[in-house]
Order: C-alpha cells, then structure tokens, then sequence
C-alpha cells in the first residue's frame, strides 16, 4: 500500500490533484493507495458562512467521480490534524517530470454540444489574488465585466464561483459548450471534466504544464484578436483530442514503475 499524508488547503486544485494522482497511480502500479487529507480546522469548518459544503465534503464528491474499475483507493479526513509539511510519499523532482501524474477523469467527462458557457471570475472571491501575492493567475481581474457581457450577448452564460456547490458546477460543465476563467477555482475541474477551456493567466509554463489543453492568453481583448470565443474554444478541444492519445497511451502501462519509490 502506498500511504500519501496531503496538508488540507482550501483552492480546488489543492483536492483534485492528489485525489486523481492517487487514483493515477493506484491504478498504474495496481496497488492499494491511502490518501489522507490533514487538515488543521475541524469538521464543521467552511472557509466562508456562505460556503454551501465543508472542504472535506467537496473532496468526497471529487473522489466519487474517481471510483472506476482497477483502482483501490481510500481517501481519509483527519481534523484538527495539521500536517508542517506539504505531503508525503509524493516526490515532486520525479512526478513534476511526469506529464500526467495528476490526470485522472470520470466516467462521464463533458460531450456537450449545447451554447452554454460557463464563467469563472475572480469578482465573487472574498480576497482579491493581488492580496494573496498570486496576482499573476488573473491578469484581467478589473475587466471580468466587460467580458462576461461579451459573451451574452451570443452565449447562454453560468457565472460560477467559490460558492458554487460542487455538484451544481460539475452539472454545469458537464452540459457546457466551454469554461471561461483564471487559473484558479473553477479551472481545476473544468479539466477534470475535459471542457474546452480558455484560461486568462500570467502563469507562463506554470499555467501550460498545468492545464495542458486549455488555451491561455493575457488579453483581456482575446476574443476579437484571434477571431472569436469559438475558435479559442475549438483550439482548446483540440488539444483535448491529442492529449486524450498520449493519456491513453501512457495510462495502461507501468513505464515508471521501476524509478518512483514509495514506502510499500
């Protein structure tokens, strides 16, 4: 068994990635893996009065949409239980250099063709990302307006945001056309779900290594320089297409079986 120790953060990439590495790796090296969120509130916390569920209860909904056949994976939730580090068992120098360690998808990603767009924007966040110091995932922060009204006037649009219940918004991107946001948030599981997504970040290759299919831009003006929001979108799908081929390859197989090393 492979036993992986996560310190509990609040974004959404802080859940879906280990959830799926767990369930990636579980299932290449057909070996029982062990998940444990730490996490340093406790059960009742939420990050916001508003917030419709508990963090713990976000990543549970994440890890259902994991389960397929061929993978044996038990995610834990330890409260009041703050872990100093980031994780254990979870060597970056080696899975940072593996493209998919942390793709894993549901049974049923987005195949919509509907004109539904979903919008993530960082207007509803309750701290803006320049006070985080992460001012770079959203270089159009103050214009999130100005391209929301952009796209209704030819889209059907759903502005989501951090207080959007997990299984409202995966119902949303599961019927979606695309996903419009940041890095950050929404994005993570725009991806899960394999939704044609354009991403306005600063990131550079951070945000390409992370969001591989996603078409990124600084632009706040994108959509008429390039010649629309469906040929970003048609791109993005693309790259969905090519990126699903090197998974399918690199899935079935063990091929770094030999050079990771866990505390079987």
């Amino acid at each position: 068994m492979i036993d992986i120790q996560w310190k509990g953060k609040i974004g959404y990439g802080d859940i879906i990635s280990p959830i799926c590495y767990a369930h990636n790796v579980s299932f290449k090296l057909e070996t029982p893996v062990r998940l444990t969120f730490r996490w340093p509130h406790g059960q009742l916390h939420r990050v916001h009065p508003s917030d419709p569920e508990t963090l713990w209860e976000r990543a549970s909904f994440i890890n259902l949409l994991c389960e397929k056949q061929g993978t044996d994976v038990v995610v834990i939730h330890k409260f009041d239980d703050p872990l100093d580090i980031n994780h254990t068992n979870y060597n970056w120098n080696v899975v940072g250099n593996d493209q998919f360690h942390n793709h894993w998808y549901p049974e049923q990603p987005n195949v919509s063709d509907s004109n539904l767009i979903v919008v993530n924007s960082t207007q509803g966040n309750n701290k803006s990302l320049k006070d985080y110091g992460k001012a770079w995932k959203d270089p159009i922060a103050q214009y999130w307006p100005d391209v929301i009204q952009q796209l209704t006037e030819r889209y059907e649009v759903a502005v989501v945001d951090y207080r959007t219940p997990i299984s409202d918004l995966i119902s949303l991107l599961i019927r979606s056309k695309g996903f419009i946001g940041y890095h950050g948030t929404a994005a993570w599981p725009a991806k899960f779900m394999k939704v044609p997504s354009v991403l306005f970040t600063d990131g550079g290759m951070l945000s390409r290594n992370a969001f591989p299919s996603a078409y990124i831009s600084t632009k706040k003006n994108l959509f008429g320089d390039i010649g629309g929001i469906d040929k970003c979108l048609a791109i993005a799908y693309e790259r969905i297409q090519i990126n699903d081929k090197l998974y399918n390859r690199y899935i079935p197989g063990i091929n770094f079986r030999n050079h990771l090393e866990y505390e079987l």
